[in-house]
């Protein structure tokens, strides 16, 4: 296969797969008893979305798992053979016809992964109703010269483009190639401003309503009740709220968006830069492997707000000033990008961190 004969195109999710409906899967893992089948989650983006081994399974074959709410929304992931879900996992299964397509499942999930988690990071839930009407942004096919209008769409074909997509040539990479990638450390307090502290002191006397309140959860995007009151709004803000727990389930941090409540325990972020919004899934995320790393445990002590305001994370950067031979240099590897700019201690090399950079950086390296 030539790459002239490829075209691509978008085409309707349902055209390549069915909707699966499961109304009895277990609402949560704690329902569920030890066992050797796989039990697919929405709290955690790793591990292919296994948070634990069940004793029971409510699909047998070749399936692509979505995770319909925050923090992993939109996180796509191929299982075979026997497995369970969680009661949000959207589970789609491939049309009879297209069941040659089996093995560039993972393909089609890393396609959908970018597309969906970049477009519905603003919401709190994917319904069944809009995957069913989505697209999948870039499908390869071979047009048939005996009917203009039939595409054949081959799965090596997939395979070829998505790498072709992923390796080198997407809207990331083709801008922003390796020798001017580097790695670059900043403290929680140059990425963010501290808003505020939670103020709900007790969930007990906070009358019901329709505004979440954050506890220090790492369930449902840490949301422990529905009260009556808010004290955040980030249509007002004009960008996303970050959630950090300063006890409890320290590692789990949360993307917070519209109006809520937290508890006076959690630590509320507000990101610097406007247009970081659209990483803020990922940072969080990379931030909950930060504080997960055994620093927190409940012996060890709280994260007070001078404590989180030092800690440190490494996000790519894009380097600017590199001169031709310095690029050759570090394609060559006879050094590399934090080696020649000291780490980013010299003030020769300026940087720029760019939200799609982030984004492609955490699905290439931690998911």
């Amino acid at each position: 296969m030539t790459v002239d004969c490829l075209h691509m195109k978008p085409i309707k999710l349902i055209n390549l797969f069915n909707v699966i409906e499961h109304d009895n899967s277990k609402s949560h893992y704690s329902e569920t008893n030890d066992g050797e089948y796989p039990y697919v989650g929405t709290l955690y983006s790793h591990n292919n979305c296994v948070v634990k081994y069940v004793d029971y399974y409510d699909f047998d074959g070749d399936y692509i798992c979505i995770s319909s709410v925050l923090p992993a929304i939109g996180m796509c992931t191929v299982h075979h053979g026997k497995f369970a879900v969680q009661h949000n996992v959207i589970i789609l299964q491939l049309k009879n016809k297209y069941k040659h397509l089996t093995d560039c499942l993972s393909c089609l999930a890393g396609n959908l992964t970018q597309y969906l988690h970049l477009k519905y990071i603003k919401y709190f839930r994917i319904t069944e109703q809009q995957i069913q009407n989505e697209f999948i942004p870039r499908i390869s096919f071979i047009q048939d010269l005996n009917n203009l209008h039939k595409m054949i769409i081959d799965a090596e074909g997939l395979k070829y483009c998505f790498n072709f997509w992923s390796e080198g040539c997407d809207d990331v990479n083709k801008f922003y190639n390796p020798s001017i990638i580097g790695l670059k450390k900043f403290l929680i307090s140059e990425l963010f401003n501290y808003y505020s502290k939670g103020k709900i002191n007790s969930l007990a006397k906070s009358p019901a309503g329709i505004y979440p309140c954050i506890s220090c959860s790492a369930q449902n995007n840490g949301i422990a009740k529905y009260i009556s009151t808010y004290d955040f709004d980030t249509d007002i803000i004009g960008t996303s709220l970050i959630t950090v727990p300063g006890d409890g389930d320290i590692y789990k941090c949360f993307v917070q968006l519209g109006k809520f409540s937290a508890q006076t325990s959690v630590h509320v972020l507000q990101p610097k830069h406007k247009e970081m919004y659209k990483s803020a899934v990922m940072i969080s995320y990379i931030m909950s492997l930060k504080f997960g790393d055994g620093t927190y445990e409940y012996h060890k002590g709280k994260l007070n707000k001078d404590r989180l305001l030092k800690e440190v994370i490494s996000l790519p950067v894009v380097v600017k000033g590199l001169t031709q031979k310095q690029e050759q240099q570090i394609n060559n590897k006879e050094i590399t990008i934090n080696e020649l700019t000291d780490n980013f201690t010299s003030d020769k090399f300026k940087y720029e961190l760019n939200p799609n950079l982030i984004n492609w950086f955490c699905y290439k390296y931690f998911i």
